[in-house]
Formats: C-alpha cells, structure tokens, sequence
C-alpha cells in the first residue's frame, strides 16, 4: 500500500508545488482524484506542520506512469528556475547542484545559502551550478511574484501560510504588513479580497520589485508600498485591523509599538522560530501585555528541535502600552 497526502482540491495546486520543492512527490505513480480530494503518491513523509492534509495509504496501488528520474537527495528551495540549498557538504551539494539542473525541473542555477544576514535579511549566496541568474519569476496561489534572490529574502516554503492568512481577512480591512518584502503577503491578500494593505520594508530593493508586482497582478484590493523602517514608523498608521509581523528570528521585540497602531479587537498575525519552551514563554508575554492568544499552530519545521510558528493575537481592553 501506497502513502499519499490526502488534500482537498482547492488546496492541491500549493500542495503539489510544495511538494515538488521538497521532492516528496514520487513520480513513478499518478495523483488520484477522489471526489473533492486530491491523493498525491509520496515517496517520503513531510514533517507534520508542512501542509494541510493528512497522510493515507491507498488500498490498491495506482497506475504507473511514464519513467521518471529518480528521486534527489538533498533539501533545498526552488523560486522559479532558481534552486537554494543549505547543503554544506561540498561533494553533496555538487552532486545536488548536477542532479537539479538535469532533473527537467525547469532549474537553470543553483545556489549555496550561507545564511540570512543584515537588517535588510539578505541571503548570503554563492553561485554552485548553472547561469548566474538571481532574478526570477515565482508564481504561488494564483499570483505572480518577481523575485532577485541576492537582494531580497523570499521563501517558497510559506506559499501555504500565505494562502490561509489570505482566507480569513474579510473585506474593507486596513492591514499593515511591517516586514513585507517583496510583497508576498500583502500581493496574496489584496488578489483575493477588497482590503486596503500599508506594505512597509526597509530594503530599497524589495520595495521596488514590489511596485513591480503590484502592476503585474490583478488586484482586487490595494497595496500601497513604504520605504522605511516599519519599527520606526508603525505608530504613523492608527486603528488598524490586522498588523502582519514576519520577522521570525525578531518580531517580539516589535510587538509592544505595534500594539499601538491596532484597534481594540483588532488581530496581529506574528511568525517566530523558536522551540516549543520557548514558545509557551513568548504567549506568556503576549498575555501580560493584554493580548488574548486566538490561534497557534506550527507552519514548518526549521531544525531538530526548532519550528516556525504562526500564532493569531487579539488586542483587548485591558492591552498595556
């Protein structure tokens, strides 16, 4: 028996590119439709949190398909014809790097992720294989996002989060996104509902791919982007309804001035990656600023012991300042 990720089919076209990106698809077998479901063959596990769904073995094998290469060995993120791999094992990053640019994926460069560093979050990247080609076009959730990988940080791996973030905003809301890149978040909401999303960042270079994006999607709302230092400039902006805090290794900081820009029941969307301790310790701090903890759930893993987590938090009337 067979192990597929059972997914409704709304949600399949992210399913499947996230699971391509991982390489988890296993292309020897055929997705099923099963009424309103998708079952996608795997040929390893996700970890839990990755994607919505639930992991099933099917009763009777499905049908073979055309041969496919085989499986890559190796992590790594695709955006566009671009691949980044944290590999450090040169021989293996090679052989990763060779198998990529031959697998028919569509990848023409390959890049080594030293790490995100600076206040702009930039990737330190170095070229592995292929074109030296940094500027691609990403598409996700029915939106397109140009990206230039070696001046602003993206990352593929939350597609899903932005598609279920996109979900729950409803029409007329005024939304600041503080660390808003090129504008992955803002672009996902603004194509999908009537709001009006402040799209601030600090590095130049995002903010003009942004305006980029903007113009080559169709919008249904709007998102008006800002060039500055959002911890800065947040209390500019009054009686917000949702405030979006992507900045997993430093939001908490920012919390306490973007409590001031939210209105009494208005929602901050906050991201952190951190252990499960640590976690718990942060919601304590949430509380005793007078935010009430509406959601929290793990979006991805990030290490052996480390997650990436999404909690949803209310201002009430008792919120210090």
């Amino acid at each position: 028996m067979k192990e597929h990720l059972k997914i409704h089919k709304s949600s399949g076209e992210v399913a499947i590119r996230i699971l391509k990106n991982s390489g988890a698809i296993d292309h020897g077998f055929s997705i099923i439709r099963a009424g309103e479901f998708l079952l996608i063959p795997l040929a390893f596990v996700p970890s839990a949190g990755d994607l919505p769904g639930e992991v099933v073995k099917h009763e009777e094998e499905p049908r073979e398909k055309r041969p496919y290469p085989s499986r890559i060995s190796g992590s790594y993120d695709v955006i566009g014809h671009i691949a980044i791999s944290k590999e450090k094992d040169p021989a293996k990053l090679k052989e990763l790097a060779e198998g990529l640019l031959n697998s028919g994926k569509g990848i023409k460069s390959v890049y080594f992720d030293g790490g995100v560093k600076g206040d702009t979050r930039i990737r330190d990247l170095a070229l592995i294989a292929g074109e030296d080609a940094p500027v691609a076009t990403y598409r996700e959730n029915g939106i397109i996002l140009k990206v230039d990988v070696t001046r602003v940080y993206f990352s593929p791996r939350l597609a899903t989060e932005r598609l279920l973030l996109s979900s729950k905003v409803a029409s007329g809301e005024k939304i600041v996104d503080m660390f808003s890149g090129v504008g992955s978040f803002a672009i996902n909401i603004a194509s999908k509902v009537d709001a009006h999303i402040t799209a601030i960042d600090i590095n130049a270079a995002a903010v003009s791919l942004m305006r980029d994006n903007i113009l080559i999607n169709r919008l249904k709302g709007t998102v008006e982007p800002v060039l500055a230092d959002s911890t800065a400039t947040i209390r500019e902006y009054g009686n917000m309804d949702r405030i979006i805090m992507n900045l997993p290794h430093g939001a908490h900081s920012h919390v306490r001035q973007a409590m001031w820009s939210l209105r009494e029941g208005g929602r901050i969307n906050y991201y952190e990656i951190c252990d499960f301790e640590g976690l718990e310790y942060r919601l304590e701090e949430f509380r005793e600023l007078g935010l009430t903890v509406a959601e929290k759930r793990e979006v991805h893993a990030y290490s052996s012991r480390e997650r990436m987590y999404s909690v949803e938090l209310i201002k009430g009337s008792q919120a210090r300042s």
